[in-house]
C-alpha cells in the first residue's frame, strides 16, 4: 500500500473536522506527511500532520503512521525553533487510549511471519536472522509511556479505521492541545502532562 493512498483515505476523514476548525492543508514536497495548519496570531500557528514510516510497506506486516501536533511561529510541520510539539499518546484519555490498543490489535492480528519462500519470491532473499518480524506481530498489552504510538495498518480497511477513529477524537485533542500553550516555551515535556 502506497503511502499516498493511506494519506487520501485518512484525509477524507479528519479534513471534515480540521478545515471547519480553521486549518488548511499544507504543502509536502516529500509525500512522507499530510499537514494542516491554522494561524492564532502572527506569531503563533498550530499545526497537525500524519507522518508515515520511513521503512517501505511490507505485504505481511504492513506499515505505520504517526500523530503529531506543534506550535511555533510559523506555520510548518516539523519547525526547528521556538515550537512546542506533542504526539498522539501525550493527548489520549484512559479510554481513548484503550480504543488505540484494541485497534492496534485488531490490526496485528492479521499480520503474520512469512514464510523463507514467500519473503524470497517478493523480497529477492530469504528471511535473514534477527528479523522483525515476531516482534511486528506482538500484541500490544500496554503502551510504553517512553515511547512514540505508531498506528499500525495493514490494508484500506485498517486506514478508515483509524481515520474514523481520529476524526472522533481530533477536536478533544486541539482542544487539549490548545490549552497546554502555558508549557509552550519549556518544550515537550518528559513528565507531568495532565491526565485526560
Amino acid at each position: 500500500m502506497k503511502t499516498r493512498q493511506l494519506f487520501t483515505i485518512l484525509r477524507g476523514h479528519v479534513e471534515p473536522v480540521l478545515l471547519p476548525a480553521g486549518f488548511a492543508r499544507l504543502k509536502d514536497r516529500t509525500g512522507a506527511i499530510a499537514a494542516w495548519g491554522r494561524s492564532a496570531s502572527a506569531d503563533c500557528h498550530f499545526t497537525a500532520w500524519l507522518q508515515n514510516d520511513k521503512w517501505p510497506f511490507d505485504p505481511w506486516v504492513g506499515s505505520r503512521f504517526i500523530v503529531e501536533f506543534q506550535r511555533a511561529p510559523i506555520c510548518a510541520a516539523g519547525a526547528a525553533q521556538g515550537a512546542f510539539r506533542l504526539r498522539l499518546q501525550h493527548l489520549l484519555s484512559d479510554a481513548e487510549r484503550e480504543e488505540v490498543r484494541r485497534r492496534q490489535n485488531a490490526v496485528l492480528s492479521k499480520c503474520r511471519i512469512p514464510t523463507d519462500d514467500e519473503h524470497r519470491q517478493v523480497m529477492g532473499f530469504g528471511l535473514l536472522p534477527g528479523n522483525d518480524y515476531e516482534e511486528s506481530c506482538r500484541q500490544v498489552e500496554d503502551f510504553d509511556p517512553r515511547f512514540d504510538i505508531w498506528l499500525r495498518y495493514l490494508d484500506e480497511a485498517d486506514c478508515r479505521g483509524w481515520g474514523t477513529f481520529l476524526a472522533s477524537w481530533l477536536p478533544q485533542a486541539l482542544h487539549r492541545f490548545e490549552s497546554l500553550g502555558h508549557l509552550y516555551d519549556l518544550g515537550p515535556p518528559e513528565e507531568g502532562l495532565p491526565r485526560w
